[in-house]
């Protein structure tokens, strides 16, 4: 019996003695775990995050990551992009795509620095089937060509992930995403300010593409500028669809870029539901308070609050509308600096004979104009009677809700958010705690106060302790 033993003790040596050593600094990978499902691999140290991006660890780009602390990179100099682009030169990305799970388990990367030619972030391209979630970015700064603080090309998955980085370079720039290429972002939203130097620039992505919808329950709220080409608060460029989201930023094309939008720069081919924007529009040409320029594209119930200034196709809800639909909106925002004989409207600046405008409405108080190429102008008091938008068919049981009280009395989206097994952005953190380090800090205890006093409460989740959900209309 025991020789029996001793030889089978003796075969599993060499097998022990392997599961040691890699339990050793010098001979495990990252900081722990197989990479599998049940345990995926750790990532505690900037060491493993630099580890993961190096080319000779590829192999690793579809197998299971978890974070399992914060982790500042600022002694990092320029870190190199998982996934990163080989190849420059070339058009498109080239090597492998990240096509794992990358699960932030709530935790914040700080002080990220990503500097390069194209494809820069933390990821350079979360490939189809890859999925990051639970992730914040915050201090960091990134520039490029297709850059955005998570990644610079998505078309994976991305939930419930945010970041106030600064983020610049050439196109296609966006808080979290440069370019969203068939990929999807649920409850994501970026603070940072955003500057282009050339074409494509939005508050969250800058160039969106997609057949289904693929940016919900999303925000931006950072400052975003543009040399020349597209703005957008929450995308420059849509070609995508864009479901129960807003911006509240400002947006800022010089006078050489010639579309600017509250939410979207440029809405081609693309569909926006149930989404606003409040923050202050100003370009040259194509500018709007919901979206610069809608080009064969969809805009149903949504609406704009912000000011708009430009000198040509200025609307307070949309700039120029070209074979575009655009059905149950309405705009509040003033406008000004455009020229005595430009396209200018209340809701709509400019349009073509193909373009349609259905059951909608301006303030032609508070815009200071009663003429627009489609929609309604009416007074204050009109707006903010709920029996207008009634008789115009509006939806007051599902989509749309009429304050009576507090300083916003217009119609506001409620944005009901529906349950999913994996969407629990409120399960067990106080909706006030942005960065979801379970502590309440003065900053967000500000912004919650902030909100408040600009009648931003609302009961949007059961359960939850103010009523501040990240994603619902916070301008009652």
């Amino acid at each position: 019996m025991f020789r029996r033993n001793s030889f089978f003790i003796l075969k599993a040596l060499p097998l022990v003695i392997f599961c040691m050593l890699l339990s050793l600094p010098g001979f495990a990978k990252y900081s722990g775990g197989t990479g599998s499902e049940e345990f995926p691999y750790e990532i505690a140290t900037p060491e493993d995050l630099v580890a993961l991006s190096d080319l000779a660890n590829q192999s690793d780009w579809d197998m299971y990551f978890s974070m399992t602390q914060d982790i500042d990179m600022g002694e990092i100099e320029n870190f190199t992009p998982i996934a990163q682009d080989v190849n420059p030169t070339e058009p498109d990305h080239q090597g492998a795509t990240f096509s794992g799970v990358f699960n932030g388990n709530r935790k914040v990367i700080r002080n990220l620095t990503v500097s390069g030619e194209e494809y820069i972030g933390l990821f350079g391209y979360v490939g189809t089937g890859g999925r990051v979630e639970n992730l914040g970015f915050e201090g960091g700064t990134v520039s490029g060509e297709n850059a955005g603080s998570l990644a610079g090309k998505n078309s994976g998955s991305l939930l419930n992930c945010y970041s106030s980085n600064a983020v610049s370079g050439s196109k296609n720039i966006g808080g979290l995403v440069g370019c969203n290429y068939y990929g999807k972002l649920t409850r994501c939203y970026a603070t940072g300010t955003i500057s282009c130097s050339n074409k494509i620039a939005g508050g969250l992505v800058g160039y969106n593409v997609g057949k289904y919808i693929n940016l919900l329950y999303c925000y931006s709220a950072g400052k975003v500028t543009a040399l020349t080409g597209i703005v957008g608060g929450l995308v420059g460029k849509n070609e995508g669809k864009i479901s129960k989201c807003y911006s509240s930023g400002e947006v800022s094309a010089s006078i050489l870029g010639k579309t600017a939008g509250g939410l979207v720069g440029s809405n081609a081919f693309g569909d926006i539901y149930e989404s606003y924007a409040t923050g202050y529009a100003k370009g040259s040409e194509n500018v709007g308070g919901l979206v610069g320029s809608n080009s064969y594209g969809s805009i149903w119930k949504s609406y704009a609050r912000g000011s708009v200034k430009g000198k040509e196709n200025i609307g307070g809800c949309i700039g120029h509308n070209y074979n575009g639909l655009v059905t149950r909106c309405y705009s509040t925002g003033s406008l000004s600096g455009y020229d005595t004989d430009a396209n200018v409207g209340g809701l709509i600046g400019n349009k073509n004979d193909h373009a349609t405008i259905l059951r909608s409405f301006w303030d032609s108080d508070t815009s200071g104009l009663t003429t627009s190429v489609g929609g309604t102008g009416i007074t204050t008091l009109a707006m903010q009677s709920k029996a207008t938008f009634e008789d115009a068919g509006w939806d007051f049981v599902d989509v749309w809700h009429m304050p009576t009280e507090g300083v916003y009395l217009y119609p506001i989206l409620q944005m009901k958010i529906e349950e999913s097994e994996d969407e629990d952005f409120s399960s067990s953190y106080h909706s006030a705690d942005i960065n979801w380090d379970r502590y309440i800090s003065l900053s967000e205890l500000l912004r919650v106060i902030q909100l408040f006093n600009s009648r931003g409460y609302h009961t949007c989740v059961n359960g939850s302790e103010d009523g501040f959900c990240v994603g619902v209309d916070v301008s009652n």
